[in-house]
């Protein structure tokens, strides 16, 4: 497991510990940021094998609803081959780089 996969394990519980929360307080989420959420974790989070792997160790901390509901979301999304977010973001400041240069000119 690579440092970019610990981050988004950790990045991933705490945006699904915050939306807990926010359900439990009487509907303080709106339904846009659920739908972000929901957005989110088919997007990329249920693609991460690291991301599949560490739900499958850490199911049992979350209350049933939740888990049933993450079970169908793993199940409707396919797995896909791990991202380097690091060499992404690399690429991405130099392309920022590059538009800098080109727009002083």
């Amino acid at each position: 497991m690579t440092l970019s996969d610990l981050a988004s394990i950790g990045s991933f519980v705490s945006a699904v510990a915050v939306v807990i929360s926010l359900v439990y307080l009487e509907g303080l989420l709106s339904t846009q940021a659920f739908a972000s959420f929901v957005a989110s974790v088919k997007g990329w989070t249920a693609r991460a094998p690291g991301i599949r792997a560490a739900w499958r160790q850490f199911r049992g901390l979350f209350v049933s609803e939740f888990a049933e509901w993450m079970d169908r979301t793993l199940a409707e999304v396919a797995p896909a081959p791990p991202i380097d977010s690091f060499a992404q973001w690399r690429a991405l400041v130099a392309e920022e780089r590059g538009a800098e240069t080109g727009a002083g000119r």
